[in-house]
This record gives C-alpha cells, structure tokens and sequence, in this order.
C-alpha cells in the first residue's frame, strides 16, 4: 500500500514549473504492485516566480545581489526594433530574462520577468485595412486581399466596434463600448503600451474618428448621447453636440472639407453633419 499520510503532508516543490506528486509503494511493504511500483496521481503546472528564469543573452548576474540580471559591460547596444522587422510580425524586447529551457510555468510573475513582444514598425507604404470585431483588431493586406486578415497583439479587448488609425504617427485609435473608454496603441515599433485617452465619465462610446490635420479625435456616446471632440493625446476634451440628438453612433470626419458626420439611431433617425466645432449642423438624410 501507498504511504498515503506521509503524501499528504509532505511539501512538493516545483521542478521546471511542474509539480508532479507520486505514489510509491512503502520501504517495508510487501505487496502485489511489485517492489519498483510507482505512479504520477498529480501533475500541476506551477505559477512562474524569479527560480524560472535565467539571465537572458548579454546580461549577468549583478553581483550584489544574486538575482537581479544587468547588462553585461561591453555588450552591443539593442537594435529596436530589429533592422528586419516586417509589420506586422513581432519582435521581442527583452528585460534581460529568459525562461529556462524546458520550464512549462505559467502566470505568476511570468509578466515580470518574460520579454515583450510588440509589432514591427508599420510602413505607409503599403495598404492595409483595419478591421474592429469585438474582440479582436485585424488587419487585411489589401495588396493580397485573398490572404486571411491577420489579428494585431493588442490585448484587453471587449467589446470594440469602431476604430480610426493616424498615418503620420502610426497611432491606432478604437472605442470599446463594454469598457467604457478610448485607447491608443503606436504602431511603430517603438514598444510603447496602450494608452487610454478617456474613461472618466464615458458610458457607451459607439463611434471615434481622427482630424489629422488640426490633431483632434472625436467620438460618439450613446450613454449621454454627446458628441466629444479632445486633442489627440486626451487633453482639452469638451462636449460639442449635446442637444436633439438621441442615439449617436457611427462618426467620420473630413478635415479637408471642414465637416463632420454622425449617424443617429434614435427615434427619429437621420445622417447629420456639421463643422468640427460644432457648430452650422444640418441633418442631411432623415428618409430611408
């Protein structure tokens, strides 16, 4: 029989982020499962913790302390992104960790000690439709449109139904109706994180569009049925349509033309426009 007191209470570590708990038959004990009888009843995959990682290729151990890894002196400087890097493929930028060969850990500090990885730099030189789809932003290469759209690394995603994307700073801007917010990611290359631009009283944001000329971006919100204009970094936001409008939803904006136009899904609906201000606002369909 299996020495089930001493498998219960004996402390098992985790080797290369698993722990595997065995059944093995006791010294003493003669049975029918034959004196080599052993068998794995548990194997769990462990959180990750600093024991997971060693120090990645030219960084070391930082002598005073054992565990924290620094750049080795002399080392060649990071190259980021890669000078082959090929949008929208990824590439890693590294902490000076990497796991250790073979180690299947999972969560726990593995954020803190794992690499990055972020899309190469976007070029306009080559079209490219973004796509919202819930939970997902894809990308179609329009120049081989036949080719499945491929899905941008770009996590925390909800509900996202609208998005707007800025050329000349390779910005990616969306609307997440179930978060309540506006995000942003560079496409650059440059590493960046996410950024949200506005989360404070925003209650269903449908619609979102970029006047890259004056750097504004506006957006839709049918929770209080405003339209909302700031500067594209988040700052100066303000309310410029807030009056007979009731379900506002899709927004364009044509900063050449000076106009501005939203669709309305409430109980009289209609195709307006106005200027960017606000301001000379007409409904310019309101029949089907």
């Amino acid at each position: 029989p299996a020495d089930e007191h001493r498998q219960r209470n004996h402390s098992h570590r985790c080797l290369l982020g698993m722990k595997v708990v065995y059944e093995r038959r006791k010294l003493r004990s003669i049975c029918y499962n034959g004196q080599n009888y052993s068998r794995a009843i548990s194997v769990t995959q462990c959180p990750c913790n600093r024991i997971d990682f060693e120090c990645d290729m030219n960084y070391t151990l930082r002598a005073d302390t054992a565990q924290t890894c620094v750049r080795t002196l002399g080392a060649a400087p990071l190259v980021l992104p890669p000078r082959s890097c090929p949008f929208p493929t990824q590439y890693r930028i590294t902490k000076g960790y990497r796991k250790v060969a073979g180690d299947m850990c999972s969560g726990g500090q593995e954020q803190v000690y794992a690499a990055q990885e972020k899309l190469c730099p976007f070029k306009d030189d080559h079209p490219y439709l973004f796509v919202a789809r819930r939970t997902q932003l894809l990308l179609v290469d329009l120049n081989q449109p036949t080719l499945p759209a491929q899905k941008l690394p770009i996590s925390d995603l909800a509900t996202v139904i609208s998005l707007d994307f800025d050329q000349s700073d390779n910005m990616l801007y969306w609307a997440d109706v179930r978060r309540d917010w506006i995000r942003r990611e560079i496409l650059n290359g440059s590493g960046l994180d996410q950024e949200i631009l506005h989360t404070a009283n925003v209650r269903s944001p449908q619609g979102v569009a970029i006047d890259w000329i004056s750097r504004n971006i506006y957006w839709t919100d049918t929770g209080v049925d405003r339209i909302f204009v700031s500067r594209m970094d988040g700052n100066h936001r303000r309310s410029i349509i807030k009056e007979s409008i009731d379900n506002p939803r899709a927004i364009e904006v044509d900063p050449v033309g000076g106009y501005m136009y939203w669709t309305d899904w409430g109980r009289f609906p209609s195709i307006s426009r106005a200027w960017l201000d606000g301001s000379h606002r007409e409904e310019i369909v309101t029949t089907s």
